[in-house]
């Protein structure tokens, strides 16, 4: 399985796959992103009538994927099977719908796949000389 994939639709035949590093033979798609892979509690903070706050967890902490990309090239979207790059995955998440939808994340570890939806962040995106982006792509995994 090629490492930091996207497919979509999660657990199915994919009709989508965004790929960061498909195939070590291929420098188009080889990117290695620092990204930050914590819980995030599911919780309520509710202040008291006499100024006290009480927290109440709701449920589950889901895991929080944050990938960081400093020099994302262009991509394509040439072919649903092998969208690459900015483009690439701008398009995926479009398909997507921009969270409406989950999708299958695969990381660097050669986990399985984790269903998670996209939360933000296409929005910190911008274009650096050369054709390369940078920016944050921040997903939740789906409990």
């Amino acid at each position: 399985m090629a490492t930091y994939q996207w497919s979509y639709p999660y657990n199915d035949t994919d009709t989508h796959t965004c790929l960061f590093s498909a195939s070590p033979a291929n420098a188009t798609y080889q990117w290695r992103p620092p990204y930050t892979d914590a819980p995030t509690p599911r919780q309520a903070r509710v202040q008291t009538q006499d100024g006290g706050v009480r927290v109440y967890n709701l449920g589950t902490a889901p895991r929080v994927f944050t990938l960081t990309f400093g020099t994302l090239q262009e991509g394509s979207i040439a072919n649903d099977a092998e969208l690459y790059g900015y483009l690439g995955m701008k398009y995926f998440l479009e398909t997507t719908g921009w969270g409406e939808d989950t999708f299958g994340f695969y990381d660097h570890v050669g986990s399985s796949e984790i269903e998670v939806r996209y939360v933000s962040g296409i929005e910190s995106f911008r274009r650096l000389g050369g054709g390369r982006y940078e920016g944050t792509i921040v997903l939740r995994e789906e409990l």
